[in-house]
């Protein structure tokens, strides 16, 4: 009899993991097939190039190459479309909330597991970076699946055994190399680790000489991208351009609330998870704070995320009394419905999500055909990337192949590069002497704004100059056509 008692009981808990997993699919599903954005765009030109160019292509947008070079196989077996642009990271996606599920069962939270378990997978299903990131062509996905991986392989290293070390290892030299700024949590990680082995009164006596090793020897393998590293740390001040508010920061409030309030605290394995998610928030932070490195962003600090989840899960369960998990529970499940915008969004809009305006897709198609009409005008393309700022001091081949890169990309112009001028992100309007006699020269051009309409009326204003046949809007991208009938 309690044979099959344990058998139905694994049964409901299988069922209860795909019913959740099935909510995070369709979640997902939902912006699939949606025009990618510049970001992605950029995801695409670098598999354009061939793969002797992945790594080149990638590091001009301040990119490890090892994503790169994984998308660049799955393409090639797969062919190149939104839906397969993005497919790793949606497949990184749906499995999230079930590798979240088993980091919940090895907290040590005994009867109350179960569900802490289902409340983290739900927590993840619904958290809105993790389902935007699980349809964009970019690692935060897989940098999301694997550093709740190494969390894992982190907790069953506590029992020793040097498969699970090994494995770790490999982890988080293959997190570092998906994006550099999971350096942050990597060390985060290994700290935490590092400081509870002194502590650890179970633990052997020299436990700590253990983490001293995995992390010396994540730290040599991450030697290779120390030339790339000082080249992105060069350009870190264009990030200040994205990091002007601390709002992420509020995602971390419940856990901290929970953690103050309860007593007895957690177990030391929830403690330990804990740790590992708030540690590097707080250094991306400081980092942030006093302007060192602009990293707390949310793309930078999702690599946390799942494990914040998994804590405030198994946060909410650690008090004695009954009625107050349940209190906490809901709590935490309606705070992360709320703080992911699906009701919002529903009541608003109809739908769940909003987060892409930026119609590249329809903006090509609609400046293929202008161009079609007049071969041997000029293209004006303002991509919006911040390195594009250069182009005015430093114009140099690669900035400008990586400048036109919206045009080079899945959704190709099919226009000569003699035909297409690149512009800077910021005042657009102030066209050179040398674009503007190009201009007039063509006859005219068809010019491609990453801007909004409001945004994009400076650079209208000064093209009506020479007389604006046709507007276009594709939410944050215009496309204006230029008939250089008056010169200016």
């Amino acid at each position: 009899m309690r044979e099959m008692d344990r058998i139905s009981a694994k049964s409901l808990n299988w069922m209860t993991l795909a019913a959740i997993t099935a909510l995070a699919t369709v979640l997902r599903l939902w912006q699939i097939n949606e025009s990618l954005w510049v970001d992605e765009l950029h995801t695409s030109w670098c598999l354009q190039g061939g793969l002797s160019q992945v790594a080149e292509r990638a590091a001009a947008g301040n990119q490890s190459p090892l994503y790169f070079w994984f998308l660049w196989g799955v393409t090639r077996v797969l062919g190149e479309s939104e839906f397969t642009l993005r497919l790793p990271s949606l497949l990184a996606g749906i499995a999230l909330p079930g590798m979240t599920w088993l980091l919940v069962q090895r907290m040590g939270l005994g009867e109350k597991t179960l569900l802490s378990a289902v409340l983290a997978s739900l927590l993840v299903s619904v958290d809105h970076a993790s389902n935007f990131y699980s349809t964009e062509a970019r690692p935060y996905a897989l940098v999301e699946l694997a550093s709740t991986g190494a969390m894992i392989l982190a907790l069953e290293s506590l029992r020793g055994g040097i498969v699970w070390r090994a494995a770790l290892v490999a982890t988080l030299v293959a997190l570092f190399y998906l994006h550099y700024t999971t350096a942050l949590f990597i060390g985060g990680l290994i700290g935490c680790f590092l400081v509870q082995s002194f502590f650890n009164k179970e633990g052997k006596p020299s436990g700590w000489k253990v983490w001293l090793v995995i992390g010396g020897t994540i730290t040599v393998c991450c030697l290779p991208a120390s030339l790339q590293l000082l080249e992105i740390s060069a350009r870190r001040g264009n990030w200040t351009a994205f990091a002007d508010n601390f709002s992420p920061a509020r995602v971390y409030i419940p856990l901290v609330v929970l953690l103050a309030l309860w007593s007895p605290l957690p177990p030391r394995r929830v403690l330990l998870t804990a740790a590992a998610c708030l540690i590097p928030a707080i250094a991306a932070a400081g980092l942030t704070w006093w302007q060192i490195a602009a990293v707390f962003q949310t793309r930078y600090i999702v690599v946390t995320f799942p494990l914040l989840w998994a804590s405030i899960a198994a946060a909410s369960q650690v008090s004695d009394h009954p009625r107050a998990r349940q209190v906490a529970a809901l709590v935490s499940l309606a705070v992360a419905i709320w703080w992911s915008g699906l009701v919002e969004n529903c009541w608003n809009y109809g739908r769940p999500f909003v987060d892409r305006q930026e119609e590249w897709r329809s903006a090509m198609d609609a400046a293929e055909q202008e161009y079609r009409l007049h071969r041997g005008w000029k293209v004006l393309v303002h991509s919006g990337l911040i390195e594009t700022n250069e182009l005015r001091e430093n114009p140099t081949p690669p900035l400008r192949e990586y400048s036109l890169l919206p045009v080079r990309a899945l959704y190709k112009l099919d226009a000569p590069d003699t035909a297409l001028i690149p512009l800077p992100m910021t005042d657009p309007e102030r066209l050179t002497e040398e674009t503007r006699d190009a201009i007039i020269q063509a006859g005219g051009a068809v010019v491609i704004l990453r801007l909004s309409v409001i945004d994009a009326e400076p650079v209208a204003q000064e093209l009506d100059n020479f007389g604006i046949i046709k507007k276009q809007s594709f939410g944050g991208v215009q496309v204006i056509a230029v008939q250089a009938s008056i010169e200016p």
